[in-house]
Parts: structure tokens; C-alpha cells; sequence
């Protein structure tokens, strides 16, 4: 048995496709099948900006496709290509899309989506011959194979990220799932709300040496939240005895912390060789903190900020304007806490609030009258709430997007793609 995975392109219906950095789940479905016995391939067309018409053959006896809000005509059309163009086989659909509009995806002529984590029992749905609708099973995250990075087109080594700070040739990890928090924007709608799994730090060390093989030493950590959250007693010791020596240079992310962000912490974090923390802020008015449930307080920002600092890790902040119920005195409040913070602040990006499929935020937004869908092909949120919200204009949000730039004086980070800086709006 053999089998294609595909990530279909954005690129040719899309204005706004910075480079990208390599696909994690794919690659790790790829090492669970060829492990079973199917003779996996896997094909990322929007790095090699391939339209639908160039899927590869001769075709397989199974072709895969992840399905994500972003790239759901990508995959409306390669299903529809490869119908056309005699592919009678099975094609399996998962991904956040198909898990929120399975019944859909099954129209566009799918054979089965699997919705939810699907680790624990994909290969067993695939062999089987099971066809519809089926929930996905997740596996131990000790039981997750390291991603497949050989049978992989492109190359692992032929990505460029969209981020300035860590170089060329940037290579992707997940060292732990889930986020036990449920911010109303949120849309992986797959792992929040979930308790947090950890790998052990022996199979942390495969991993990272799997990178080290292909020459990656800068890596970003696609954790949803590495540290802010309760971790297993001396789990980032342990990593860091472990690859603290490949001399990695690491983007994660994390969350603000109290309680659980300590000096012995983030100094292991230094350790085992992350350069930069990206913290999802949001904003730093405690109205709207309690709006979108963020679950931080500001003490919580600017103890995390200064221990982080200290520890030798570059603090990047992300924030976004156009929050639900986030006015001009809120927007404003926000800019004088950056004021105060800007000295701890190396990086910032500053988002327009994105009403994504699936979350708390789209059903309010329905429910209170001011939803607008996302257009096809979005990329960032840029392109959400240009019309603007209940509780500020259009021109209000570029404005204090450009305040908030401002303030901390930040350097730009998305220097691969200007357009993403720039909300073309009317005042």
C-alpha cells in the first residue's frame, strides 16, 4: 500500500504568503505509516508553490490532505482534480476545517474525515478501509513518532521561516500538546482546553538530534504554551542536560506567569538553548484580559517579562487590538503598560483580533450581530476587523496598531513580507 500527504497551496488564490516554516503534522503521519508498512510520501505544494493540477504521480492507492481554514479551497480543488483527472483511491481528510465541517469536506468528494487527533488510530482507519465520518483517537505523546523529515518534499533544509531573529534554515519541534486555557479567539480548537501532555526528555533529545543530522540548529518550538503552565518536576532541567550542548538557538512560546515563570526556570530554558519567547499577550487592559477569558493578569506580564530577562531570553510580545470589548480607554491603558515594559521588550507584533472558525469568539460575534467571515486565502489576522468592531473603527485600530509599534520601538519582525505590517484602512 502506498500513500501521498498532501499540504495544499494558498499561493495562487492568496495575496499575503510569507514563507513558512516546515509542517509538523504531516511529516509525523508519515513516520506512523511507513512504520505500518504503507509507503508513505509527503508533499508540501504551497512551499513548493504547486498548483493542485501538479499532484504527483503515478498515483498511490491512499492520498491524505490536511484540511485548515486557510487552505480550504486549496483542498476543494485538488479533490476536485484529482476526481477529475481519474484518481479513484481513497482520500482521508483531517485538520481543523474538516473537524468543524466534516459533512462538507465529505461532499467536495473525500472518502473519510477523521476529525480531531488521529495519532492513536489512523493507520488502523486507513488499512481498515473506513469511509465516512470518524472520530480520531490521540496517542501518548511518548508513543508520537519523531517527524518523517526524509520522505518529505520539500527538504527540511529548503525552508526559511518568516521570522528574522533566528536565521536562515529553520527547523520545527513540539516538545509537549495542549493548553488547559480557553481564550474566546483562540482557533486550535484541537489542543486548548486540554491538560498539557509533556515528552519525556530522552525522546526530546532523538528529536533534536534527527534536526542536528540535517545541519537545523535554529529551531522553532511549536509548543502551545513551552513554560507558563504547571510542568513535571525538573522536566526543563532535564531537557537541557540533554541538548543544552547541541548549541541550539530556539524560538518558543509561553504564556505569563506568577506562579509558575521562576528564575531556576528560565534559566534551564536558556540553558537548553532558547534565544527568544514570544508571550501571548494580547493586551494589557485587565477589562479586556477578562473579556477574552485570557486567564493572566498584568502582575503576571511584568513578573514574567523581568524574570525572563534576567535569566538572558529575549521577551517578544504579541498583541492584537480590536479585542472583544476593547475601546479607545482600554486600547490606551494598553499603550501606557507597553511605555513602562518597553525597556524588557525586544520583539513585538502587533495583530487585528481574528474572528476564527470554531471559537468563542465567532459564536459571540454571530450572536451579538458583528460577525464578518474571514475572507478566502487569509493568512494572518491582519485581514479580519478591517471594518472594525462594536468598540472601535477602522481608523481607531490603525491607529493604535501604529501606537503600540511605536511605544516599545520595536524592531519589525515580519521583515520577509512588509505587506503584513500594513492594514490598508479607511480613517
Amino acid at each position: 500500500m502506498k500513500a501521498h500527504l498532501y499540504n495544499p497551496a494558498i499561493w495562487y488564490y492568496s495575496d499575503d504568503t510569507p514563507p513558512s516554516y516546515p509542517l509538523m503534522s504531516l511529516p509525523i503521519l508519515s513516520a506512523l505509516f511507513n512504520r505500518a508498512g504503507i509507503n508513505t510520501m509527503v508533499y508540501d505544494m504551497e512551499a513548493m508553490h504547486l498548483f493542485p493540477v501538479d499532484a504527483f504521480k503515478p498515483y498511490p492507492d491512499i492520498i491524505g490532505i490536511t484540511c485548515m481554514t486557510v487552505n480550504r479551497i486549496g483542498v476543494f480543488n485538488l479533490i476536485k482534480h484529482l476526481r477529475k483527472d481519474g484518481f479513484t483511491g481513497r482520500i482521508i481528510c483531517g485538520g481543523i476545517y474538516a473537524t468543524l465541517n466534516p459533512q462538507e469536506v465529505l461532499g467536495w468528494g473525500a472518502d473519510l474525515v477523521v476529525t480531531g487527533e488521529c495519532e492513536g488510530n489512523i493507520v488502523e482507519l486507513v488499512k481498515s478501509g473506513t469511509t465516512g465520518i470518524h472520530a480520531g483517537q490521540p496517542m501518548d505523546i511518548d508513543l508520537i513518532p519523531s517527524p518523517d523529515w526524509l520522505d518529505h518534499l520539500p527538504n527540511i533544509t529548503m525552508y526559511h521561516g518568516n521570522m528574522n531573529i533566528i536565521g536562515e534554515m529553520p527547523g520545527i519541534a513540539m516538545w509537549s500538546r495542549g493548553c488547559p486555557y480557553k481564550c474566546i479567539f483562540c482557533e486550535n480548537i484541537l489542543f486548548n482546553g486540554q491538560p498539557t501532555r509533556y515528552r519525556s526528555p530522552d525522546l526530546i533529545r532523538d528529536d533534536m538530534l534527527k534536526l542536528r543530522s540535517f545541519g537545523i540548529s535554529n529551531v522553532f518550538l511549536y509548543d502551545d504554551e513551552l513554560v507558563g503552565t504547571k510542568q513535571p518536576e525538573g522536566w526543563m532541567d532535564a531537557i537541557a542536560d540533554r541538548i543544552g550542548g547541541m548549541n541550539f538557538r530556539m524560538i518558543a512560546q509561553g504564556r505569563c506567569s506568577s506562579k509558575h515563570i521562576t528564575d531556576d526556570l528560565m534559566r534551564a530554558v536558556k540553558r537548553a538553548g532558547v534565544h527568544t519567547i514570544f508571550w501571548g499577550v494580547e493586551s494589557l487592559s485587565p477589562n479586556v484580559l477578562k473579556a477574552i477569558k485570557k486567564g493572566i493578569t498584568i502582575e503576571d506580564v511584568y513578573h514574567t517579562l523581568e524574570v525572563s530577562k534576567r535569566a538572558g531570553i529575549k521577551n517578544g510580545l504579541y498583541m492584537q487590538i480590536g479585542q472583544y470589548k476593547e475601546g479607545p480607554d482600554e486600547a490606551r491603558e494598553t499603550a501606557g503598560h507597553l511605555r513602562r515594559l518597553c525597556w524588557c521588550v525586544d520583539y513585538m507584533n502587533v495583530f487585528v483580533t481574528g474572528v476564527m472558525p470554531g471559537t468563542e469568539l465567532e459564536r459571540i460575534a454571530k450572536r451579538e450581530e458583528w460577525y464578518v467571515p474571514l475572507p478566502n486565502g487569509y493568512r494572518s489576522m491582519k485581514h479580519s476587523q478591517k471594518q472594525g468592531t462594536p468598540w472601535l473603527t477602522r481608523g481607531e485600530i490603525r491607529k493604535w496598531m501604529r501606537e503600540y509599534k511605536r511605544t516599545c520601538n520595536t524592531p519589525r519582525l515580519w521583515n520577509r513580507n512588509e505587506r503584513i505590517e500594513r492594514i490598508p484602512v479607511t480613517a
